[in-house]
């Protein structure tokens, strides 16, 4: 017997969910709210109080939020910015966007995350301004907290890509949290999704 299992359905809700968007739909289109204003400030406020960070700067979609984040730490043309070999293309993207050198790191396979000993030895030999992990599948690597505390002491940036694990939590607390700069994407098949596209910066940096 053959069964057709949709890879996700975007058109299934939550009793209710449709005729409360369409109020608020309504209500913005009344106030012309088309770019910014209260409901994005409402937004911003809301997630940093969920995540526990400083800040949260939202924007079009995620590959945006990399560029940005990787633009505020000062990466720029032709420095290096370690990437982890297994993630959606988007994060090479970002790095190229910004006129960097991607250089790719093995995956932990024992948690998607990256290998801690390639990460360490990607910084020895390649001497990268920044690095970026992604946190797949609704968690993050279990050596996250290591690597952090690595690239601290290697003066290298570490990004981070949360754009698959909004409302995950690591040790207790939201995986942004801690983080020196963080982002997340508001696709529509994400956790999180918008209706279109967006995305989002978090840093306690100013």
């Amino acid at each position: 017997m053959k069964i057709n299992v949709p890879f996700i359905d975007l058109k299934r809700l939550e009793p209710g969910f449709h005729a409360a968007l369409m109020e608020k739909f309504h209500a913005m289109t009344l106030g012309a709210q088309f770019i910014g204003g209260t409901e994005v400030a409402t937004l911003e406020s809301r997630l940093q109080a969920e995540l526990q960070v400083a800040h949260a700067v939202t924007c079009a979609n995620g590959t945006d939020a990399l560029q940005l984040a990787l633009r505020a730490v000062g990466v720029g043309e032709g420095d290096v910015v370690l990437v982890p070999n297994v993630t959606f293309w988007a994060t090479f993207e970002a790095v190229v966007n910004v006129g960097a050198r991607p250089v790719t790191v093995d995956a932990d396979l024992s948690d998607g995350g990256v290998c801690f000993e390639a990460f360490a030895q990607a910084i020895r030999e390649s001497r990268p301004k920044a690095a970026l992990v992604a946190h797949l599948y609704g968690w993050g690597t279990a050596s996250l907290l290591e690597l952090r505390a690595l690239c601290r002491d290697q003066g290298v940036v570490l990004v981070e890509d949360g754009a698959q694990s909004f409302g995950a939590r690591y040790q207790g607390a939201p995986i942004y949290k801690g983080a020196h700069i963080s982002t997340t994407s508001f696709y529509p098949a994400k956790v999180l999704g918008a209706a279109g596209d967006g995305g989002a910066v978090f840093t306690d940096d100013a």
